[in-house]
């Protein structure tokens, strides 16, 4: 054989082997290096106190170290489109995925994101923050039905806040409206957007308006020490933490909402380092001095295999759909 045909085979096996995906065999040796955990905030807020506090025990199950990196803006937007066009789908770089920020920006910013849909392989899912309905404690309205009987009666006397139009809180929102009008129909209360959970509780205590809709992680500790009453948890179930708030199920309407936090990996990344990654996540999420620890601090573990997480993300932006269709025929 002449060196000249030699040579073009030696480069057709290897055009062939790069555009082959990782192997189970190259999966054994994953991760061989340290990981990027894109957090999708700015440092020191919810996301990162959560991700600060699983670090050390995803590190102990995947034998390597994880070095977080900040792509805050547009309600995700800005990390998955970093995501996209700047990373690699090899298993390491590990963005968070939160619900219903990703289903919402789907909707609401279409043409502005630069990811699609599909670019989100869903991994595992930690945390799930319920919202929950919050007035001070020397407020009238002692129970929910309190609430909604005097918003009924007094269209838009009653000022409620959130964190900003499009999350979580606002979305809780909207939903607990949607429901609560097939039995009050006239209900109506006055909604305030804000920055940060800060400026809502600084204005809720200060008395400058009525109730806030946040998430349980970030009022906990208002609630424990009485400073603030909550008048029901958005969720299936009652929060361990807090068993003796209500869910707005078990006072007859059904909605649920929350601010979930998880993982996923860029569509593309191989099935053998996602099971590999997704086994780790698992193993942390399990761990029960972490989980200790989480309880301590009011972050609710509710976790949800790739499967589950998946099915989760995608009811969820259908159900947004809905309500954003809704509110654009108002």
């Amino acid at each position: 054989m002449s060196l000249k045909r030699l040579f073009s085979l030696c480069l057709l096996a290897a055009l062939i082997f790069c555009q082959l995906p990782a192997s189970p065999v190259m999966a054994a040796d994953y991760p061989s290096r340290e990981i990027r955990l894109i957090v999708a905030s700015n440092p020191g807020g919810g996301d990162d106190a959560i991700v600060q506090m699983l670090i050390p025990y995803l590190e102990k199950y995947l034998g390597q170290r994880i070095i977080c990196e900040y792509k805050p803006g547009a309600g995700m937007t800005v990390a998955w489109g970093y995501v996209k066009h700047s990373t690699k789908p090899d298993g390491y770089t590990l963005p968070m995925s939160k619900v219903p920020h990703l289903p919402a920006t789907e909707i609401t910013l279409k043409e502005e994101k630069q990811h699609e849909w599909d670019d989100i392989d869903p991994l595992y899912n930690i945390v799930v923050d319920p919202n929950v309905l919050v007035v001070k404690a020397d407020s009238p309205f002692q129970t929910l039905q309190d609430y909604l009987e005097y918003a009924h009666k007094n269209p838009g006397k009653v000022v409620v806040a959130d964190t900003g139009i499009y999350g979580d809180d606002w979305i809780a929102n909207m939903k607990l409206q949607r429901i609560v009008r097939e039995t009050y129909p006239d209900f109506e209360v006055t909604y305030v957007s804000m920055v940060s959970d800060n400026l809502v509780l600084q204005a809720l205590l200060g008395g400058h308006i009525d109730a806030a809709m946040m998430n349980v992680g970030g009022v906990f500790d208002l609630i424990e020490d009485g400073r603030v009453r909550a008048l029901c948890v958005l969720d299936n179930q009652r929060v361990d933490f807090l068993p003796e708030v209500p869910t707005a199920s078990e006072l007859g309407y059904n909605v649920t909402n929350s601010s979930s936090r998880g993982f996923s990996f860029l569509k593309g990344t191989p099935p053998e380092i996602k099971a590999i990654m997704e086994d780790a996540l698992h193993k942390a999420a399990n761990d029960p001095e972490y989980r200790e620890k989480a309880a301590r601090a009011g972050i609710n573990i509710a976790t949800m295999n790739s499967e589950e997480y998946a099915e989760f993300m995608n009811s969820e932006l259908e159900i947004l759909k809905e309500i954003f269709a809704e509110i654009e025929a108002q």
